[in-house]
């Protein structure tokens, strides 16, 4: 029996250092811990408020342990009654158990601020309590409204330049037509010397080329509104090829390349949008003539 009794002291005092050195790291976790940890009671009555709480709320412990939880939380809580406070808070904070929440926190000197709060619930005996982690997230809010503010910020720029250039390539544009329509006109009159008619063709040319360009702006400026309409018909693949040649022929002569037609299709119809199938001739022929070497060969087929 003496035996059996010292057996059963020394297992008491092995669990009992055990108990010890386990509330103890306990503690040194709590204690060291980054994030605030508060535990309340059934009550609403603060049991235990880490250093980093203590920081976080300009509270000391004293100050706190054996107080209402009301006294760290913001309105609607200060618009209830003290009594009230005692069966309302425990209430609330039960319904949060398991999930993170923004709300905000008051602090000592009476700002509020926010905080991310994560409640677990345990029972100790038939007692109750809540521990409450919380985290201060005011910098992490301010630089997500910082960041929300710039992201708008940057989308009007945006707008206004989309506006800014499909009011200046609609302008551009304007004046253009009626000087194309002039120079066709005279490019079509037979009794015109020949070098003359070659200076319009020219002239011709370099307005439609410009005119391309103002296109593509107004394009850009559809494309990020989402308004790219497609009107489609019958068009002759092969006469949108020549006319899209036909702008580049200046730049064309200008590097000697030789430009090589091998259009032997016999079904060459398409249903298109033929502005859109001469801009996408018009790119691939202003590459080839831009990447081709001078006295270069070009062969379209």
């Amino acid at each position: 029996m003496r035996r059996s009794h010292e057996d059963l002291e020394e297992r008491v005092r092995q669990r009992t250092t055990e108990l010890a050195e386990s509330e103890a790291r306990l503690r040194a976790i709590v204690e060291t811990a980054v994030d605030g940890i508060i535990t309340i009671d059934e009550h609403g009555l603060v049991l235990s408020f880490n250093p980093a709480a203590a920081r976080i709320f300009g509270h000391t412990t004293g100050d706190v342990v054996g107080q209402s939880l009301e006294m760290l939380l913001p309105a609607p809580f200060q618009a209830e009654q003290k009594e009230d406070l005692q069966e309302y808070v425990p209430t609330w904070i039960r319904t949060i158990v398991g999930t993170n929440r923004e709300l905000a926190g008051r602090r000592k000197d009476g700002t509020s601020f926010p905080i991310e709060l994560a409640v677990s619930e345990t029972v100790v005996g038939d007692r109750p309590l809540f521990t409450g982690i919380i985290r201060d997230i005011t910098s992490s809010k301010r630089n997500r409204l910082d960041l929300q503010a710039a992201k708008e910020a940057a989308e009007e720029a945006s707008r206004a330049k989309d506006h800014f250039l499909a009011v200046l390539s609609h302008e551009l544009r304007t004046p253009l037509t009626p000087v194309l329509s002039a120079v066709q006109m005279m490019e079509a009159d037979a009794a015109l010397p020949t070098d003359v008619k070659e200076t319009i063709s020219m002239i011709r040319r370099n307005i439609q080329l410009e005119a391309r360009i103002i296109d593509d702006l107004l394009d850009l400026t559809r494309i990020s509104r989402g308004k790219v309409e497609l009107r489609t018909e019958l068009v002759d693949a092969h006469a949108s090829l020549r006319h899209s040649l036909g702008v580049w022929q200046q730049q064309i002569d200008d590097k000697a390349l030789q430009v090589t037609l091998q259009l032997s299709a016999k079904r060459h119809y398409v249903r298109a949008d033929p502005a859109r199938l001469q801009q996408v001739y018009w790119n691939l022929i202003g590459n080839a003539v831009k990447f081709t070497p001078e006295g270069g060969q070009i062969i379209l087929h």
